[in-house]
C-alpha cells in the first residue's frame, strides 16, 4: 500500500475511495471520469520538429556555381593565393587540388553552368578547360609540387589564363 501511495500517480484517489467510498465516490467520479484529468507526467513532451525548407532555389544554385567556378580562377590567377594556401595546409598537394577543384566546380555540358555565364564567357572557360586537359593529359598532375610548378610554362600559361578571364569577366 505505501509503495502505491508513494510512486503510483493515481493510488492517491483509490485510498480515499476505498475508506470513505460513500463520501468520497462522487469526487471521484467528477475527478476521474467527468473531468478526465490529464496525466500528471512530470516528463517533458516532445516538442513538434519543425521542417524547415532546405532547398536551394535555382537563382541561387546559379549564383553558387558562378561563385565557384571564379573563385577557382581567382586562385589560378594568384600566386600569392597558391603559396598562402600550400603554407596553410601542407600535406595537401595544391597542385593536385587546383586541377582537381576546377574538374569538380567545371562541366561544360552542365545547364546550371550555360545559364551562369554568358556565351562569351563560357568560349573563355571552355577555352582555359581545354588548356588544363591538355596538361593533365601530357603531365602527372599528382606528383608536382606547387614551388617547383610555379616555375614552369605551363603554370604560367594557366596563370595567364585565368587573370585574362577574370578581367573579361569583370568587364
Amino acid at each position: 500500500m505505501w509503495f502505491l501511495f508513494k510512486y503510483d500517480k493515481y493510488s492517491k484517489s483509490i485510498f480515499p475511495l476505498f475508506f470513505f467510498n460513500a463520501l468520497y465516490a462522487p469526487i471521484y467520479y467528477y475527478r476521474v471520469k467527468i473531468r478526465k484529468r490529464p496525466l500528471r507526467n512530470k516528463i517533458n513532451k516532445p516538442m513538434q520538429m519543425e521542417s524547415e525548407d532546405n532547398s536551394i532555389k535555382e537563382n541561387e544554385f546559379l549564383e553558387l556555381t558562378r561563385n565557384n567556378i571564379i573563385e577557382v580562377l581567382k586562385l589560378w590567377s594568384s600566386k600569392d593565393e597558391q603559396l598562402e594556401y600550400q603554407k596553410n595546409v601542407p600535406h595537401v598537394n595544391v597542385v593536385g587540388e587546383l586541377y582537381g577543384q576546377w574538374d569538380d566546380f567545371y562541366e561544360p555540358g552542365l545547364e546550371a553552368i550555360k545559364d551562369a555565364f554568358s556565351q562569351r564567357e563560357l568560349v573563355l572557360l571552355e577555352k582555359f578547360d581545354a588548356e588544363i586537359n591538355v596538361q593533365v593529359d601530357k603531365y602527372n598532375i599528382q606528383h608536382l609540387q606547387l614551388d617547383d610548378f610555379i616555375f614552369t610554362e605551363e603554370w604560367k600559361v594557366l596563370n595567364y589564363l585565368s587573370t585574362d578571364i577574370l578581367n573579361q569577366i569583370k568587364n
